[in-house]
């Protein structure tokens, strides 16, 4: 099933609309959407299973072979950085001038 593209893209203050009653097929859409996402849940929770049982096995190692030499995973050290929050609003600079606000809309299944 190909998704089709959205004819409008809303760019203006979307506070203000109202609702609208679903038809029957947007009902049966969202019914297979609601099992779609509780199968990924499903799946996405058996992979944290499956690669934290997979990480117990390794150890502090960094490689996964199999017999015959062919790398099957690796578990290795990465280092990131990321700016620190806390610590720049602790600074006392004024960091107000660089907030943007910015409007859009959220699909939830309820």
């Amino acid at each position: 099933m190909k998704a089709q593209p959205i004819l409008k893209v809303i760019t203006t203050d979307i506070s203000n609309y109202d609702r609208v009653i679903a038809t029957r097929d947007i009902e049966l859409k969202l019914e297979s959407l609601r099992d779609i996402k509780r199968k990924i849940a499903m799946y996405e929770e058996q992979e944290k299973v499956l690669q934290e049982d997979i990480k117990i096995f390794m150890g502090c190692n960094e490689e996964l072979k199999n017999k015959e030499g062919l790398t099957l995973a690796t578990w290795k050290v990465s280092t990131t950085k990321s700016l620190d929050q806390k610590k720049l609003k602790e600074s006392g600079l004024d960091l107000e001038g660089f907030y943007v606000e910015k409007q859009k809309r959220i699909f939830l299944i309820k």
